[in-house]
This record gives structure tokens, C-alpha cells and sequence, in this order.
């Protein structure tokens, strides 16, 4: 086990990619018995891919089982090298041990990473000889199950309930291969099995407010995404938490904003939760603060307006600021500020539900600078 997992595009990495070493005398499987025996319907299993070199006759790495000590092996998915050099890798399926392994006809490339998706197909009962095997790669995840997968075989080999998943150490005498597999999941359905995919993710800036927008795919069991931040390349922070759509095959946006933030150099990254804890991060975006150059009192929005609106102000050194709201006879009807401020952009929303409807001033003040607007108020 390692924890340099595998990149792909639109899906995230949480590590623990495994090297499967392939040579020597021995081979051995390592497996993972599932909670349960499925003797009917689909099973896919999703899969990250990068293969270092391989036999050029070819061996197997991942496989289905009826579950172990038993030894039915059902899906079991092959590559091999043809030119022996690593630039013409084909990916193999078979149905079971002794059925024929059909291989693709397009070639791949070595220390390239591919998303592979395996499917079996209980046809009927698990009696009799018709389960259906085959291989997707590099499928778009953001649409249905293709109509065609890159390869499907239906040999006549029998059929067999599904109850575990293996790894395969293959061997050989005189060459030494090795594949990294990483990022399994399984499940009974096309977008069950590719999780949360995260295609955008990233960051502006508007004065002293970071906006962060990000976008999925496809959804699986999605509780929701922390969203951490790192000032100053110190640690990270939960700075909110913003809810998710559990499992969805539809594509969502989401939002998170960061307001009032000095200065600085930042970091920003989510942690994507599933409601059964499983975690993973997403890439890092990198922002940049400065303070402004004077001081700035910015007309409210939206205005007219009923009943909140948005004040921005801006200061360019540290000093105690007051901002205040006046009828439009002078009279104080409120203070919205009374405090010490560092150098800044500043925004806050103000809910004016207690006031009548009319004409208002407001007003910023500090050491000895003063600017004023006017708001209306609409009910």
C-alpha cells in the first residue's frame, strides 16, 4: 500500500493506491470478501488504472469471486504489452478461469492512468452458462451506462453467484511487471460505482470576500463538503460546511463565501464526507488579499431595497471605524460599526425591517476621514 494515489480527471484521489508486483516464482491473490453473496442483477466495480510495464503474453490483476476460500474466479481483467517497449498496452476480459480472454482492439499506453469499470451480469438465476461480463474504459462519467463497452464477452464458462473482489499477482519467469490499481469501488449500479466527481473547483476574489465555487458530476452517498482554509501556510481550518445530495446522477453546483479576510496569502481545499464517514480531498486553490490604497465608502446594494441590503467599505490603514445610519434629519437611528478595524475591504448586510420607508443616510468615520450615502428603503 501506498499513499501516492493515482490523478484522473474530475475524480479525486484519497491515496492507498496498491503496486501490484508481478514476477518470480509465486503468484498470489489478495481479496476482500463482500457483506453479502449477489445472485442476481449487476455488479460494477470502478476502478483507477496505471500500468508500469506488462507481460507481453499477458496476465490478470483484479477479479471477481464467488467468495473466498473458494476459488470460482468470474470478471477477471487482463493486460498486456505487445510491442514489448510499453506504448501498445491491450486491457483482456475473460468470464471465468477457463473461459477465452478477449482483448481490445484500440492500444493503450504504459504510465498512463485509465478509469476502468468491470461489469457482471447475473442473466436470470446464477444456473447455467449465460452471465454476462464486460469492460468499459475511460467511460464519461457525467452520462448513462454506454450502449457499447469496449469489450464483452459472453463465453459459455458458468455462470456463478459474485461474493468477493482479488487482486492478482501474476508471475513470470524472466520479466518483472508491475501495475498500480487504486480508487475500487463496487456497487449494483452504473452511477453507484463512480462516486463523487468533482470537475471544477475554484476561487475569486472580490475585496476582502473569497468566493468558492465547485461542481460535481455525479454523486454517491454524499453527505456534504467541509470547506478548509490555510493562511500563511500554516495548518488548515474548518472555516464552514456546506450540505451535499447524497446520490445524484445529475450535475450540481455549490457555493461557499468567505467574507471579511485580511490580508494574506491563502489556501483552500474541501473534504467531501460520506454519510458513512469515507473521506476525500479535492485539489488546493491558492488566493491572495491586499489592502487597499485609500478609504472608501461604497454605495449599498440593491437600493432601493427592502428589507436588507449590502454595505462595502474600505480602509487603508488600522484605526477605530463607526458606521452609522441617520434619518434624513440627522437623527441617529442605528450603528452598524463601532470597533477597530486592520486595513481592509469590508462588507456587511444590513436588515432595516424595524425602519419605516424613506430616505437614510449612512455614514463611515475614522481618524478624521469621513464619507456618506444615502439608501431608500421601500415597504
Amino acid at each position: 500500500m501506498t499513499d501516492e494515489g493515482l490523478v484522473y480527471p474530475g475524480r479525486s484521489s484519497n491515496g492507498n493506491a496498491v503496486d501490484v508486483k508481478m514476477g518470480g516464482i509465486y503468484r498470489e491473490d489478495v481479496h476482500c470478501n463482500l457483506p453479502s453473496i449477489i445472485d442476481s442483477g449487476f455488479i460494477y466495480v470502478s476502478f483507477l488504472v496505471r500500468v508500469d510495464s506488462a507481460l507481453t503474453n499477458g496476465t490478470y490483476f483484479i477479479h471477481l469471486a464467488n467468495g473466498f476460500p473458494t476459488y470460482g474466479y468470474r470478471g477477471r481483467v487482463f493486460v498486456r504489452d505487445t510491442s514489448g517497449f510499453g506504448n501498445n498496452i491491450q486491457f483482456g476480459l475473460s468470464k471465468g478461469s477457463s473461459s477465452q480472454v478477449k482483448w481490445t482492439t484500440t492500444t493503450y499506453s504504459s504510465n498512463v492512468v485509465y478509469l476502468l469499470v468491470l461489469k457482471y451480469e447475473i442473466v436470470g438465476d446464477i444456473t447455467g452458462n449465460d452471465d454476462i461480463v464486460s469492460l468499459f474504459i475511460d467511460p464519461d462519467v457525467t452520462e448513462p451506462e454506454p450502449t457499447n463497452p469496449n469489450i464483452t464477452n459472453i463465453d459459455t464458462c458458468s455462470d456463478s453467484p459474485i461474493g468477493a473482489i482479488a487482486l492478482r499477482q501474476g508471475f513470470h519467469f524472466f520479466q518483472r511487471t508491475s501495475v498500480r490499481v487504486d480508487e475500487i469501488v463496487i456497487a449494483p449500479s452504473w452511477f453507484d460505482s463512480l462516486p463523487v466527481e468533482l470537475t471544477s473547483f475554484s476561487a475569486s476574489v472580490t475585496g476582502n470576500r473569497v468566493d468558492l465555487s465547485w461542481a460535481t458530476a455525479t454523486e454517491l452517498n454524499n453527505s456534504g463538503f467541509e470547506v478548509l482554509r490555510q493562511s500563511q501556510k500554516l495548518n488548515w481550518e474548518k472555516i464552514g460546511f456546506v450540505i451535499g445530495r447524497g446520490t445524484t446522477s445529475e450535475k450540481s453546483k455549490y457555493s461557499f463565501i468567505d467574507e471579511n479576510v485580511i490580508a494574506g496569502q491563502y489556501a483552500y481545499k474541501l473534504k467531501q464526507i460520506d454519510f458513512n464517514g469515507a473521506y476525500q480531498f479535492s485539489e488546493v486553490v491558492n488566493v491572495e488579499i491586499t489592502n487597499p490604497n485609500n478609504f472608501k465608502l461604497l454605495q449599498n446594494y440593491p437600493n432601493p431595497f427592502n428589507p436588507t441590503t449590502t454595505i462595502n467599505f474600505q480602509i487603508q490603514d488600522a484605526g477605530i471605524v463607526t458606521l452609522k445610519v441617520y434619518d434624513i434629519l440627522g437623527n441617529e437611528v442605528t450603528t452598524l460599526v463601532n470597533e477597530k478595524k486592520e486595513p481592509g475591504n469590508y462588507t456587511l448586510s444590513y436588515d432595516a425591517s424595524n425602519l419605516s420607508s424613506g430616505t437614510y443616510i449612512y455614514q463611515l468615520r475614522m481618524d478624521g476621514f469621513v464619507e456618506t450615502k444615502k439608501f431608500i428603503l421601500i415597504k
